[in-house]
C-alpha cells in the first residue's frame, strides 16, 4: 500500500488524530535524570498534564546533560505524535529537537532529532476547572517534584524540586500564586522551581 494512501486511512480511523500533532515539552534536571512535561494549554488537544522521566540515547547523553546545566530553559520539539499514546504508555519511544530556549519563542536548536525512550509516566491529569493552588507530589526518591495542578483561567504552569518525600496525593501550598524558591512552611523544606509558564494561563 502507497505510504499516502496508508497515512489517510490512519487519519480517518476512529479516535485517531484527535491529538496527533506537535507535542512541545519542558525538559528538566533531577537527580534520577531528565525529566520532561508536555506544554499544556486550555481549549485544544494539549489540554493534558503530562510528565515522563526519560532515558536520552547513549550518544546524545552527556550533551543533554551539559545543556540542561547550562541553560535556564531547555524544550524539546518532538516529531509528529499522539499525545494520547503517551498518556496510554503505548508509544515509549520518540525523537525530538532539543532547542535552548523555548521552541516557539526564539530558541535554537541544539541537537536535532535526539532519540528519547519514555521509562515511566509520572503524571497524566487533564485540565479541569478547579481551585488554583494545588501541587501533585511526584516521587523521585531522594527528591520529590511538585507539578502545579493547572487549573481556572488565570492560572499558571509550574514544577519545583524538593530534595525530600512527602506521602500526600496532592499538596495545598500558597494563596493560588506561583511560588518563589526558598523554604516553604507548609512542607518544611525548601524548593526550588525548575520551570514557571504564565503568559499561556491568562484569562480571556
Amino acid at each position: 500500500m502507497k505510504p499516502l494512501l496508508l497515512l489517510l486511512l490512519l487519519f480517518c480511523a476512529p479516535g485517531f488524530g484527535a491529538a496527533v500533532g506537535t507535542h512541545g515539552m519542558v525538559l528538566m534536571p533531577t537527580s534520577q535524570g531528565p525529566v520532561a512535561s508536555h506544554l499544556p494549554l486550555h481549549g485544544s488537544m494539549h489540554a493534558h498534564q503530562l510528565v515522563l522521566k526519560l532515558a536520552v540515547d547513549p550518544a546524545d547523553k552527556a550533551q543533554v546533560a551539559a545543556l540542561l546545566a547550562q541553560q535556564p530553559l531547555v524544550t524539546l520539539k518532538p516529531e509528529i505524535l499522539d499525545l494520547h499514546r503517551l498518556m496510554h504508555g503505548t508509544l515509549s519511544q520518540f525523537r525530538a529537537d532539543v532547542v535552548a530556549g523555548h521552541f516557539e519563542r526564539g530558541g535554537q536548536t541544539t541537537l536535532p532529532m535526539v532519540a528519547f525512550t519514555v521509562e515511566r509516566v509520572l503524571l497524566n491529569a487533564p485540565l479541569e476547572p478547579v481551585e488554583n493552588g494545588a501541587f501533585y507530589p511526584i516521587d523521585l526518591g531522594d527528591e520529590t517534584l511538585l507539578v502545579h495542578r493547572i487549573g481556572s483561567l488565570p492560572s499558571f504552569d509550574q514544577i519545583l524540586l524538593m530534595e525530600r518525600n512527602v506521602t500526600e496525593s496532592l499538596i495545598y501550598l500558597g494563596d493560588g500564586q506561583p511560588l518563589d524558591d526558598g523554604l516553604q512552611p507548609a512542607l518544611e523544606a525548601p524548593v526550588r522551581s525548575l520551570y514557571l509558564e504564565t503568559a499561556d494561563f491568562t484569562a480571556r
